[in-house]
């Protein structure tokens, strides 16, 4: 969004459709106001003849996480994001937790499913204290278990995302930040993606994160625990005077997958405190060992939210 200089020419009558979507100066000078499609009718004076064209008004990116959906900051592939990656001489350095589900695993007996329903049963572990959030987090895990990939969104999980305490100091950093910069550039966003490196740190370390004692059994922190990163999208710019009101898009992202610093859900004070290390194991086995006979790949989980602020600027 950002108004743009259709043309010079006063000899023509410029009108926009749905000024909703955008509005036109008589000199030609279009300003989006909000996402969505209208017709630009342009009028020769002279003549009377027009010409029309669509608009397509697409989202402005406010500001994108360094580390973008599925990958480090450096590009590479996260590491929770990894699968089939363990040889069988990795897992002998691992847990005995890990080894015992490996051997699980290709014990033609029971084999696969016995090792899904370990991991499975983390979902009702830790949703002792929500239990709407327990199909949520079972679907997560039969869709590791099914090995679908694909990008996950669900209304029930999202709520339970934007009505946590961490998600709402990170949305009044979000709209301080934003306003603020607003109010410091007479209420234009150009530029406003390459902010200082001190307002990316800011919204960075103020990320949602679920993994207070609080979290354990709620069913946030076994579904994201640590978000990985966030978006933030204009939809709507609209002033009057000095009066502003913007809409945005903030849109939290994070991978349903263990890494290596996971494995102190398994071994260690962390395990005895939380519990049901082998439902860990299992995960880990699951997601990492490339013995297994499918892939039980991870995924990326998005929960995104609409949120309208407004502010007047100063003379």
């Amino acid at each position: 969004m950002g108004s743009r200089t259709l043309t010079a020419n006063r000899a023509v009558t410029w009108n926009v459709v749905d000024e909703n979507i955008a509005r036109v100066s008589t000199t030609g000078v279009l300003t989006p106001r909000r996402t969505g499609n209208s017709t630009i009718i342009a009028t020769c004076r002279s003549t009377n003849e027009t010409a029309r064209f669509t608009l397509t008004v697409d989202p402005l990116l406010l500001y994108q996480s360094p580390r973008l959906p599925g990958f480090n900051e450096d590009g590479t592939i996260a590491d929770d994001m990894l699968f089939n990656n363990w040889s069988r001489a990795d897992i002998q350095g691992k847990h005995r937790r890990i080894r015992n589900m490996v051997r699980l695993y290709n014990n033609l007996a029971r084999g696969p499913d016995a090792v899904f329903e370990y991991a499975q049963g983390l979902a009702t572990t830790f949703t002792t204290q929500n239990s709407e959030l327990r199909p949520v987090a079972q679907t997560m895990f039969q869709r590791l278990f099914d090995g679908r990939g694909a990008d996950f969104r669900n209304s029930t999980l999202t709520n339970n995302v934007f009505n946590h305490v961490s998600t709402g100091r990170f949305m009044d950093t979000v709209k301080d930040v934003l306003l603020d910069y607003l109010g410091q550039n007479n209420g234009n966003f150009a530029g406003v993606r390459n902010t200082n490196s001190s307002v990316r740190r800011t919204l960075d370390y103020t990320r949602p994160r679920f993994n207070d004692i609080s979290d354990n059994f709620n069913g946030l922190r076994i579904t994201i625990n640590d978000t990985w990163g966030n978006n933030i999208e204009l939809l709507e710019f609209n002033q009057n005077g000095r009066d502003i009101e913007i809409r945005v898009l903030v849109t939290i992202y994070d991978h349903f997958g263990l890494d290596s610093d996971d494995t102190r859900f398994v071994e260690g004070i962390l395990a005895s405190t939380i519990g049901n290390g082998d439902g860990f194991a299992a995960w880990y086995v699951l997601q990492h060992y490339s013995g297994t006979s499918n892939r039980h790949n991870p995924f990326i989980s998005y929960f995104s939210r609409e949120f309208t602020f407004s502010t007047r600027l100063n003379n």
